[in-house]
């Protein structure tokens, strides 16, 4: 028969900042993550707030577990910063994603510290399935958020971003990547708009976007600006933009591929000493 050794009383704990690095060290690895979370009491929190930080809701059944979860262990919930809008199947077979409004109503008064939003593929383009003023007043019930993600979205007019900016007063960082827009006009767009930081990533054309941004405070508030692709044609815009961005900028990264050679010299301009540059 094994014989097992008594477990000695007073095991030294390891100090908090090694718990720490050590559970951050696996904050993408969701296994271990577990593991950790069920190892003893000081590896619960830690690994409970990677675990729970970012949250995905991409079908019904999602959505009602976790409503269920953060209705039967409410502490858990404290910890979601991230929530995703993830409709990839129903963009995969044109199907309009309806469930998602209500995602919102469900989930906004059991998520109190909600900073960023993200939309990944969804489809706001069908004449039965436009971003209404109703959706977008659902969305703002999550009333802490600074970011908005925007990835493989499609809009019927660039005004509907505008619609999201306008919903959030908190609103400071804003991410495009892989979206369109049918109508790029600007009107009735919101005067108050005062980014920290904004990020255009590939397959977004930046014209629209820029010129909806010289329109409000956001050009003298942008410390942060990002262009992960600029061709051509957007480069005289892009030079435009950069000369009515106020001190406040400190960051610049700016992705080219130029093939006209005469893409003009006038379009450089000056920028502060303070401001770090990577091209």
């Amino acid at each position: 028969m094994m014989a097992y050794m008594p477990i000695p009383p007073n095991i030294p704990a390891f100090p908090i900042e090694v718990v720490d690095r050590i559970v951050d060290h696996l904050h993408d690895d969701t296994s271990a993550l577990r593991a950790c979370a069920l190892t003893c009491r000081a590896f619960r929190p830690g690994s409970q707030f990677h675990l729970f930080r970012s949250l995905k809701i991409s079908s019904v059944s999602k959505l009602h577990s976790s409503v269920q979860r953060f209705q039967e262990q409410p502490r858990l919930a404290l910890y979601v910063q991230e929530l995703h809008y993830w409709t990839k199947h129903e963009w995969q077979f044109r199907i309009h994603p309806t469930w998602i409004s209500t995602i919102a109503p469900s989930l906004s008064p059991l998520l109190p510290n909600v900073r960023t939003l993200a939309f990944d593929f969804v489809e706001w383009v069908w004449p039965d399935y436009e971003l209404t003023d109703e959706l977008v007043d659902q969305v703002a019930q999550f009333r802490n958020v600074t970011e908005l993600r925007f990835y493989a979205c499609n809009f019927s007019e660039f005004l509907n971003v505008d619609k999201f900016t306008t919903a959030f007063p908190s609103l400071s960082r804003v991410f495009l990547h892989v979206c369109g827009w049918q109508n790029d006009r600007l009107e009735h767009i919101n005067p108050r708009l005062s980014l920290k930081s904004i990020h255009f990533g590939r397959h977004v054309t930046p014209i629209t976007p820029m010129l909806w941004l010289e329109q409000t405070p956001s050009v003298i508030s942008l410390k942060d600006v990002s262009f992960s692709f600029v061709g051509d044609r957007e480069a005289p815009f892009v030079g435009k933009f950069f000369r009515a961005l106020g001190p406040s900028l400190k960051r610049l990264k700016l992705g080219c591929r130029f093939e006209s050679e005469e893409v003009s010299q006038s379009e450089s301009t000056h920028y502060g000493t303070g401001m770090s540059i990577l091209i």
